[in-house]
């Protein structure tokens, strides 16, 4: 994005001017090292006001300004210094290419359709080692004023098996509710629902499988825990399947890799290209 080209210039004649030994079209340089007008402009939104310009492209000038003399201090080092940055750099060039070669392979050769049988079969083998490390819960619940005309009629209608007609009541009355007996949800988004003083987690949740109704804090909270989970138990296939995936592609792809190297090597081996 280009600035306004004419408030810039305007800058940059006048900066320019003020340094006799200015290149033509330069707006600042330091030795062998130049910012051109063209640069300058590169860096510069078009979208800002013409007071803004101004002030940004002195920012950039004098930022330039500080680079090129940190590095002409830099271009100071000891010969030694200046080859250990060369092969930093070169090293970084070549992991670089290998990089972006491997992608664009993996990219043309790779499979990246997982099966829910390969997700399976991995979950399977390695189930023991996939444990949650907090507090999860499948959770039905709603809340009302204590002083609500309908609270005594939502005990028998939360515990009806007939969601829809107790979702009804809860909009009708106005209750804060929530139903999701598919997905597990952490404690800390529990909390955020129900924001109950609860010090021992695991005793609420073995507890409250059964229909609870809590007074707290001038509220009544019905809750019933569909199922739940313990730091330390096994992870459920459903919370592991999206990682499990991931998993199993990226071994697909180090053994792809792996594959293309070693293929490489024999190749060029019979062809009688190494030399040991």
């Amino acid at each position: 994005m280009k600035a306004a080209p004419i408030l810039i210039a305007a800058f940059c004649v006048v900066l320019a001017s003020s340094c006799s030994n200015s290149t033509p079209n330069a707006v600042a340089h330091l030795g062998d090292a130049v910012l051109s007008m063209e640069e300058l402009r590169e860096r510069i939104p078009n979208n800002i006001s013409a007071e803004d310009s101004a002030a940004l492209a002195q920012e950039i000038i004098q930022s330039w300004l500080k680079d090129a003399l940190v590095l002409q201090e830099a271009e100071k080092m000891s010969d030694e210094e200046k080859l250990g940055v060369e092969r930093r750099i070169e090293d970084y060039r070549k992991s670089l290419l290998i990089y972006s070669y491997e992608q664009e392979w993996i990219k043309k050769n790779m499979d990246t359709v997982v099966t829910d049988e390969q997700i399976q079969a991995y979950y399977e083998a390695n189930k023991a080692s996939m444990k949650v490390n907090e507090h999860f819960l499948k959770l039905k619940f709603c809340s009302l004023p204590e002083k609500s005309k309908d609270a005594k009629n939502m005990t028998s209608a939360f515990e009806s098996d007939d969601i829809a007609t107790w979702e009804a009541f809860c909009v009708q009355s106005g209750a804060k509710h929530y139903f999701n007996y598919s997905t597990y949800i952490n404690w800390e988004q529990f909390a955020q629902l129900i924001p109950l003083a609860i010090a021992d987690r695991s005793q609420f949740l073995t507890q409250a499988t059964s229909t609870q109704k809590i007074n707290f804090n001038g509220e009544i909270f019905w809750v019933k825990i569909g199922s739940y989970l313990l730091p330390g138990d096994s992870s459920p296939l459903e919370m592991v399947r999206s990682n499990i995936a991931s998993i199993l592609l990226n071994i697909r792809k180090q053994e792809l890799l792996q594959k293309m190297r070693n293929g490489l090597y024999d190749q060029a081996k019979s062809e009688g290209k190494l030399e040991q």
